[in-house]
C-alpha cells in the first residue's frame, strides 16, 4: 500500500471513529450531551483535528443522518430480494423498519430529529441523496406490488408517505415510551400495519 492510500485509510477510519464516539455518547448521555470536544476526549485527540472533518455539529449530525438513510435502504433492499410475493416484500419491510430502529435508536434520532438529535442548519439536511434513495427504494416496491394486483389509481407517493408516517409513529411513540412493547410484539405491531394498509388498498 502506497502511502496516499495509507493516509486516506487512516483519514477515513478518523472519520468514523468520530461518528461512532458521538454514537456512544448519545446512546450513554442524550444528543444534547454531544458536542465535538466531548467527542475529542473520547476519541483522545484535539478539538481542531475533529474540526478538520466536520465544521460544526450539525455537518457530524449530517453524516450521520447519511449514514442512518444508507443502512437502511440496504435493509429494505434486502427484504425485497427474499421475497417473491410483492406483498410479502412489503409487509416484510415493516419489520425491517422496526428492527432497524430498536438496534441504532440514536441514529434514529437524527434521521429524524427526534431527543435532541435535531440538525440546526436546515438547508445541510434538506435531501440528502441517500434518503432520496430510500424513497426510491421503497416506491419501487409499491409499484411491484401494484402492478402484480393490476392497480392503476393508487398514488404510490401518497401511499408511501402513508406507510412512513404510520411506521414512524410507531417507532417514535415507542422510543417516548408512550406505549410499552417488547421487540418481538412491536415488529410483529409494524407489519400487521402494512399488511392491514395494503389489503384496504386492494379492496
Amino acid at each position: 500500500m502506497g502511502t496516499k492510500e495509507r493516509r486516506d485509510r487512516e483519514k477515513q477510519e478518523l472519520r468514523q471513529a468520530i461518528l461512532t464516539a458521538a454514537r456512544e455518547i448519545a446512546s450513554a448521555e442524550g444528543w444534547s450531551a454531544v458536542s465535538i470536544r466531548k467527542i475529542a476526549d473520547k476519541i483522545e485527540y484535539s478539538p481542531p483535528m475533529i474540526y478538520e472533518y466536520f465544521e460544526d455539529k450539525d455537518a457530524l449530525l449530517v453524516a450521520l443522518l447519511a449514514e442512518g438513510f444508507r443502512e437502511l435502504t440496504e435493509r429494505i433492499h434486502n427484504t425485497q430480494t427474499e421475497h417473491a410475493d410483492p406483498r410479502e416484500a412489503l409487509i416484510a419491510l415493516g419489520g425491517a423498519y422496526w428492527d432497524f430502529a430498536m438496534e441504532n435508536p440514536e441514529l434514529y434520532q437524527v434521521m429524524h430529529g427526534l431527543a435532541g438529535g435535531h440538525i440546526n442548519s436546515t438547508t445541510k439536511a434538506n435531501k440528502p441523496p441517500e434518503l432520496r434513495e430510500t424513497v426510491e427504494t421503497v416506491l419501487s416496491a409499491f409499484v411491484r406490488w401494484g402492478k402484480a394486483n393490476s392497480i392503476t389509481t393508487l398514488n404510490y407517493m401518497d401511499a408511501f408517505m402513508i406507510v412512513y408516517s404510520t411506521l414512524h409513529g410507531l417507532v417514535a411513540l415507542s422510543m417516548a415510551q408512550r406505549f410499552s412493547v417488547d421487540r418481538d410484539s412491536g415488529r410483529a405491531l409494524m407489519r400487521s400495519a402494512v399488511a392491514t394498509l395494503l389489503d384496504g388498498w386492494t379492496r
